[in-house]
């Protein structure tokens, strides 16, 4: 019993310690959030989990899903709005 407590408390304090949201700043010259989306897409060599839409409001939600070289799989989220100024911001 001792042996699964230390081992659920270690794995707590790894879990906690690791930061499993990393937020990127959005720099494009992109205005079209539908393009940029496509882009990243092409770039990232990534499969998209979920369909475009809501970007008739400017803002929009998808989710990509990439294999590493290493072989291993990654989740990324995207959320990004378009400005009055005619930005891309996420």
């Amino acid at each position: 019993y001792t042996q699964v407590t230390e081992l659920k408390t270690s794995s707590n304090k790894m879990w906690s310690d690791y930061e499993w949201e990393n937020k990127i700043t959005v720099n494009t010259t992109i205005t079209d959030i539908v393009e940029y989306i496509e882009t990243l897409q092409k770039k990232l060599n990534a499969n998209r989990l979920t369909p475009l839409s809501g970007q008739e409001s400017g803002f929009l939600v998808t989710t990509f899903y990439v294999k590493s070289k290493f072989d291993e799989d990654a989740l990324l989220s995207v959320s990004i709005e378009k400005t009055k100024e005619e930005k891309i911001n996420g």
